[in-house]
């Protein structure tokens, strides 16, 4: 099957969700998604690749997952004060799905009422990432909640993530002297979009 491509663009002001997946696997990669009700869902057997995207003030969160998914990827992207209505979250693994592993790593979330929310079981891998100012907690999974790192890297499906402050400029790239730089998994780049 031929690989789509979405790339390059602004998606703003959605009254719904600014992409919807539905059995899609594209890679997602370079965009914005601001002031959404929610800025991707990902349903049925979707398996996309989410890369390098800034995901900002998404009221009901910035990626929300439903349905039975193979594995797939939410990588490098910053995610800032997103989930502020309800108590959701800039990820939210919500009800009905048995995805097969929703790997989680180098993003930056900052702000927002939590930072990822997993709703029922899965095998999520939540590695390397950096929280900072979530109003209630960095992770929920089912009903525990994960508020230090340290906590939630002690984990088996988590490892290495951190928190402070990611030290955003206007254009949400890291200042010198931020965690994020060079703070990848590869230790070249930076965690996060930029």
């Amino acid at each position: 099957s031929a690989l789509t491509l979405v790339e390059n663009i602004m998606v703003t002001s959605a009254k719904n969700f600014g992409i919807w997946l539905d059995s899609a696997s594209p890679v997602i990669k370079n965009n914005i998604f601001q002031d959404n009700f929610a800025g991707i869902r990902v349903f049925g057997s979707s398996r996309p690749n989410i890369h390098h995207n800034l995901f900002l003030n998404n009221t009901h969160g910035a990626i929300v997952h439903n349905g039975d998914v193979g594995e797939y990827l939410i990588d490098h992207n910053t995610f800032v004060d997103n989930g502020n209505i309800g108590g959701k979250a800039a990820v939210l693994l919500d009800a009905g799905f048995t995805a097969s592993q929703i790997r989680i790593t180098n993003n930056i979330l900052s702000g927002g009422v939590l930072g990822i929310h997993e709703t029922v079981p899965s095998n999520s891998v939540i590695n390397n990432n950096l929280f900072y100012g979530q109003s209630e907690n960095y992770v929920r999974k089912m009903t525990t909640n994960y508020n230090s790192v340290s906590a939630l890297n002690e984990l088996t499906f988590a490892d290495n993530n951190t928190a402070g402050d990611p030290q955003l400029d206007a254009g949400f790239k890291p200042r010198p002297g931020s965690p994020a730089i060079d703070a990848a998994d590869d230790r070249k780049s930076n965690i996060g979009a930029y």
